[in-house]
């Protein structure tokens, strides 16, 4: 379970740094080019929110995985033909 946890994390992160930083490169092209930076807000939000998408989603899909196995299981461990 540890093991789940540490790749759906890991998963978020990577998702987070790549759309956020294309995110901050689309948005914010003409502060960035100029050798700005975006407010600290605008920044944290953009790279939060794919973050927390990836995380959520990878979280959702790996429980309905579980219970669809366990599901299948319980099913197969009742002998019956039908």
């Amino acid at each position: 379970m540890g093991d789940l946890r540490f790749s759906i994390l890991n998963r978020g992160v990577f998702t987070s740094l790549v759309v956020g930083t294309a995110l901050i490169a689309i948005n914010h092209w003409s502060v960035v080019s100029t050798g700005g930076l975006p407010p600290t807000w605008q920044m944290t939000l953009t790279y939060l929110v794919p973050f927390l998408v990836s995380v959520t989603s990878s979280h959702m899909t790996s429980h309905e995985h579980a219970n669809a196995a366990g599901a299948n299981t319980v099913g197969a461990s009742t002998g019956s033909d039908a």
